[in-house]
């Protein structure tokens, strides 16, 4: 009944024009108005005369009745059966291109003419017989071919999904019908596309059906168009298989440990269940790259220096704690003069009131890293410029501890408000901890010459040195003390901060060592202030100080390594650096877009500056445990959700979820308010009841998700958002309020629902009213 197109568009151009100038104007307007349906019958043209006898100004168009035949009868039209008539697809997308572009009828008159002929034909859609009915249906695709574009292409999906590889003759008349639509979607010339490689198939020319499949072919070797997905014959799935394993490169299962990929262009490669322990993916192309199953992080010898540092930093905080409690009890009891005693005092209230901070509101990260460093500095200027009454182990112990505190709060700059800084967040770190640590010490020696003699203190050497710093004049003691307290408190919080880091840097090995490194040592030292024949550090002021330090640094650690939002920091530092010094897997500056990470191990992974546009954490382990930048995974919210893809009911209100990958995500009644979800791949995603307000959705993919009930005023819907197969009934325009309770439903009629594909032609129509 249908065929195909034979004529190029200046053919068709120069026939139209051979039509008006034999016939004239009004004879052009009716071939205009007979161009929206594919087939045309003497009764139906004439109907259409009829009723369409003026523009839509109301200006009348003076058609004359014997234009009927003559239309049916010109160059216009062939006969393709009894009393059926067709133009040719190009002659008719010319001339509705024209009606649409003429202000006498615009896309208005397109929209009367899709309503008569739907109405005309409704009744020929219950006829038992299948050609009427088959007839019908095209003639209903015609009709809203021009008004609701994406209900068509979606209702055509649905039929090829259904056809019959063993009916050609079915198949080719659908393929026939696609032609004379010929709709200007990107996914129905991809239905076109699908249908000439299925009528290819069946013509037994299985080549050229494998060339025009493979363009189709998504992520998941799978052909979705407008939301359905789509059969492939058999025979042709081999072609295509065989011609991704051509050019993919494989490197499933196979041992990577170590090896170099730094540059390389590895898109859609396979490391699926590999093990790429130590691997350097640093700048490479990864797009569509498979990493599932795979295990990453750190190698095994590098994990043994890890449980080194892990232990050195529990030590030394102990070693630090049990020093700084007995001098303190030193200075409260028997102070050298009041400046002492209201150091002391000052320094414990001080600390006191850390430790509470500590517990309510967390650490800051700036303040977090930039402490560590002065710590560390502060540490390897004790073991240089004071004495001890200890041997030369337990100053190297202190020395190496220093030089890890540097190295963690250098690699964990970034992490805060100086993140914007860049590298230079790492210098200016370092440059603070130089700065304060080296200027506390200069004030302290710089006094070493003076003459105050100090009673109460057991240690000779210490005592000489307190003699040489409280021997100053007034107006340089206020100095000292306040610096000193500063100092106090900076390494209190920094053995803290020491020994939670010790807690995560033993959990990115196991969670058992990272119980031992925090619960251990406690014991260990009690043990050890019982049995040290040092009767000045078997103290209560040592043992206050050391359950305090240890106690509130175990405690932050385990709170850190349990997902505590507060101690956030902790966990990152330590990631930051495991992944910077100990050299564990690296996808630095990497380009992921389109990678899939399911049920990948990942911990000690350095994803700083890669592309994470649409990769996959389905079930990813341990993602906690890698650096993740300044990329939406720093949210601990944000990486439950990508791992679990359960978010209903959450509150995602003003975040950036640029590029993230939702796809199959609960996210019903959840909360997008002013989000920026553009480039994100929400594909089959339940968002019913979702509130999308205000929400940026450039390059959004929601092909087959659920917007029932979706809340979508001022969103962000434009061309470039992709809305194939969406499965909505219906949504709300309006966000009620206690001032505006009305929702503005669509459709109106609470009876009502929208048909399977027509939302988006809704949304478009919405556009269309916006932009005018």
């Amino acid at each position: 009944m249908t065929v195909t197109s034979s004529l190029k568009p200046g053919i068709a151009a120069r026939r139209i024009a051979s039509f008006e100038k034999r016939f004239g104007q009004a004879h052009l307007m009716l071939a205009y108005h007979a161009a929206l349906p594919l087939v045309l019958t003497s009764d139906l043209l004439y109907s259409l005369w009829i009723n369409f006898r003026q523009d839509i100004r109301g200006q009348a168009l003076n058609i004359p009745w014997f234009a009927v035949a003559d239309l049916l009868l010109s160059s216009l039209c062939n006969e393709v059966g009894y009393e059926l008539y067709q133009m040719d697809a190009t002659v008719r997308n010319e001339l509705l291109n024209r009606l649409q572009e003429d202000d006498c009828f615009s896309q208005t008159r397109i929209e009367e003419l899709s309503n008569f002929l739907l109405d005309h034909i409704r009744q020929h859609l219950q006829s038992d017989e299948p050609y009427i009915q088959n007839f019908a249906k095209a003639q209903r695709w015609a009709a809203l071919a021009y008004t609701r574009p994406h209900k068509t292409t979606y209702e055509l999906a649905l039929v090829f999904s259904q056809l019959n590889f063993d009916n050609p003759a079915e198949i080719l008349r659908m393929l026939s019908l696609l032609e004379n639509l010929a709709l200007p979607l990107p996914e129905f010339q991809s239905l076109l596309t699908y249908a000439r490689g299925i009528a290819a198939f069946v013509r037994g020319n299985i080549e050229v059906a494998t060339a025009h499949l493979k363009e189709l072919v998504g992520a998941d070797n799978q052909i979705r168009i407008a939301g359905v997905r789509l059969p492939t014959p058999a025979p042709v799935q081999s072609r295509l298989n065989a011609l991704r394993s051509e050019r993919t490169l494989n490197f499933s299962r196979a041992n990577l440990q170590g090896k170099s990929f730094k540059g390389q262009d590895l898109t859609d490669a396979d490391f699926s269940y590999s093990d790429i322990r130590g691997a350097d993916f640093s700048d490479a192309i990864l797009v569509g790259t498979n990493f599932t199953h795979t295990i990453a992080g750190l190698q095994s010898y590098r994990e043994m220096w890890l449980i080194f540092c892990s232990m050195l930093l529990s030590l030394s905080s102990g070693i630090g704690a049990i020093i700084m409690g007995y001098y303190l009890q030193t200075f409260l009891i028997t102070p050298i003069n009041e400046a002492t005693y209201i150091f002391a005092i000052s320094a414990l209230l001080l600390f006191a009131v850390i430790c509470v901070v500590i517990l309510r509101q967390g650490i800051e990260a700036t303040l977090g890293s930039i402490t560590l460093a002065v710590t560390g500095i502060l540490t390897l200027g004790a073991t240089i410029g004071l004495p001890s009454i200890w041997d030369w182990l337990i100053k190297t112990i202190l020395a190496i501890a220093g030089i890890i505190a540097l190295m963690i709060g250098c690699s964990s700059a970034r992490l805060g408000a100086l993140s914007f800084l860049g590298k230079w967040a790492t210098r200016l770190t370092i440059a603070s901890g130089v700065f304060f640590g080296f200027y506390g010490w200069s004030i302290i020696f710089s006094f070493k010459n003076s003459t105050t003699k100090i009673s109460g203190v057991a240690d000779a050497k210490f005592k000489a040195w307190l003699e040489s710093v409280f021997s100053s004049h007034p107006w340089d003691l206020n100095t000292q003390i306040d610096f000193a307290i500063i100092c106090v408190l900076v390494a209190s919080v920094g053995l803290i901060l020491a020994e939670a880091v010790g807690i995560v840097l033993g959990k990115i090995v196991n969670k058992a060592l990272a119980l031992t490194v925090g619960l251990c040592w406690i014991p260990i030292w009690f043990l050890f202030l019982i049995l040290s024949q040092q009767t000045e550090l078997n103290s209560a002021g040592s043992a206050l100080i050391l359950t305090s330090i240890a106690g509130l640094g175990a405690y932050v650690g385990w709170q850190a390594i349990n997902g505590n939002d507060k101690y956030a920091f902790v966990v990152n530092a330590a990631v930051a650096a495991t992944s910077f010094w100990m050299k564990g897997t690296s996808f630095r500056g990497a380009n992921l877009t389109d990678a899939n990470f399911s049920e990948a191990k990942v911990k000690g992974v350095h994803f700083s500056d890669a592309n994470l546009t649409r990769t996959s954490w389905f079930h990813t382990k341990e993602l906690e445990l890698a650096y993740v930048g300044e990329s939406y995974l720093k949210s601990p919210q944000i990486r439950q959700l990508v791992i679990t893809g359960l978010g209903q009911g959450k509150n995602f209100d003003g975040l950036s979820l640029r590029g993230i990958n939702l796809s199959g995500a609960n996210l019903a009644d959840a909360s997008f308010i002013g989000t920026d979800l553009s480039q994100a791949n929400l594909q089959d995603a339940n968002l019913s009841r979702a509130k999308l307000v205000r929400t940026q959705l450039e390059q959004t993919n929601f092909t087959g998700a659920c917007l029932t009930g979706a809340y979508i005023p001022d969103c962000n819907i434009i061309s470039s958002t992709k809305l194939d197969g969406v499965e909505c009934d219906y949504i709300y325009t309006q966000l009620q309020t206690p001032d505006n309770p009305n929702l503005l439903r669509h459709p109106e009629d609470s009876g009502e629902i929208f048909d399977p594909g027509e939302f988006a032609d809704f949304v478009q129509y919405m556009q269309s009213l916006h932009s005018r």
